[in-house]
């Protein structure tokens, strides 16, 4: 067979190929649909959010801040701050951002979740412990309702009367 010239078997090749990458294309774009049209919860979704390694001062003003939000109504980005607490950042483990979060889970329907830890506060019920924020390193955790229902709530308490 000349220069250039593909055979029989090439061609077989060629096409199965062909055929794999345009399947791969099909479910690719199926998947990105699916994805981009799933509606959000009505209910928002529960995050918790950490910050590590602070001392106890900078801990400290930042529990207040968000421990303050529920009784001023201002909101954290529309969200509902369900639980705090604060714990020792593990030494020498650095995340690489000063923030980290994770889905916790979805809103419960009868409006309560579970203390994620036996130190954390409700910060609309109870106030802030006085052993927060007392190690030289400390980690800041907050879990709150972002989405639907923290906005929804956020501005129902800020309506004037």
């Amino acid at each position: 067979m000349g220069k250039g010239r593909m055979g029989a078997d090439d061609w077989s090749n060629l096409k199965l190929v062909c055929m794999w990458a345009i399947g791969g294309l099909t479910v690719s774009a199926v998947a990105v649909v699916a994805l981009l049209t799933v509606p959000k919860p009505p209910g928002g979704v529960i995050v918790e959010r950490a910050i590590h390694n602070m001392d106890q001062d900078t801990c400290e003003r930042l529990l207040r801040r968000f421990a303050e939000q529920p009784a001023t109504g201002s909101t954290m980005s529309g969200s509902r701050v369900l639980w705090l607490w604060a714990e020792e950042s593990t030494p020498g483990v650095y995340t690489g951002a000063p923030w980290t979060a994770q889905i916790a889970g979805m809103p419960p329907a009868e409006g309560t979740t579970a203390s994620p830890r036996p130190y954390a506060f409700d910060p609309a019920a109870q106030a802030i412990p006085p052993e927060a924020c007392s190690f030289p390193n400390n980690s800041l955790y907050i879990v709150a309702v972002e989405g639907a229902a923290g906005t929804k709530e956020a501005s129902e308490r800020t309506k004037s009367p």
